[in-house]
């Protein structure tokens, strides 16, 4: 598993405790998101996840991940170009 910190709307509040538990680590930026800390496997099923929040969630780091989901999100967008 991975640490990776994540910078979310207020929307998701309520997914990533329902996802990642209750003690989740999050940090308010006062401007309504959050950051989030939280421990997920490096694989596709993370990046598809991510995916279906658009630009709700943002990867913050480390950098792998996010530069393996960047890939992801190009592969995909791909499919339509």
């Amino acid at each position: 598993f991975t640490t990776v910190k994540l910078k979310c709307t207020a929307a998701c509040r309520r997914e990533i405790l329902k996802k990642f538990g209750v003690n989740t680590f999050i940090i308010d930026n006062g401007d309504g998101s959050f950051n989030a800390s939280v421990k997920v496997s490096n694989s596709l099923g993370f990046y598809q996840w991510l995916a279906a929040y658009g630009k709700n969630i943002t990867v913050l780091e480390p950098e792998n991940v996010r530069q393996n989901y960047i890939k992801y999100l190009r592969d995909t967008l791909d499919n339509y170009l």
